[in-house]
């Protein structure tokens, strides 16, 4: 036999009021078109141009300047640290290809890193 605290029990359950947290979400809304103006071709070769509104400003710096001083710099070392090497060498004959060689290998990387060093130095205003 059935106790008597069980349909008691569902009949509290059924009477009962959802609280707060069950009652329905207000209805989600979809997605809206974008407030940026598209860019609408006009011809086959024209197009619209919609430039950002954002203009980035990048101010000249003396990567010129680093890029030159760094390539002769390190180029010069080492094309004379190959020659050197070149010439202390047991079969040491002409060293004028080394020498190029270096100083072009060195010039490529010394200039390279001097430009990425002398990138980081604004040029002053000038007047």
């Amino acid at each position: 036999m059935p106790s008597p605290a069980l349909p008691a029990f569902l009949l509290l359950l059924i009477l009962t009021a959802p609280a707060a947290a069950q009652h329905a979400l207000p209805r989600v809304i979809g997605p809206r078109p974008s407030q940026v103006p598209a860019a609408v071709p006009r011809g086959p070769l024209q197009q619209t141009f919609h430039p950002d509104s954002a203009r980035r400003l990048i101010p000249p710096t003396r990567w010129k300047e680093g890029a030159y001083i760094g390539g002769v710099t390190v180029g010069l070392g080492l094309a004379l640290w190959i020659d050197a090497w070149c010439r202390s060498s047991e079969t040491a004959g002409d060293c004028g290809g080394a020498l190029t060689g270096g100083f072009l290998l060195g010039a490529v990387i010394g200039g390279v890193t001097g430009a990425l060093i002398g990138g980081q130095f604004p040029k002053p205003d000038d007047p």
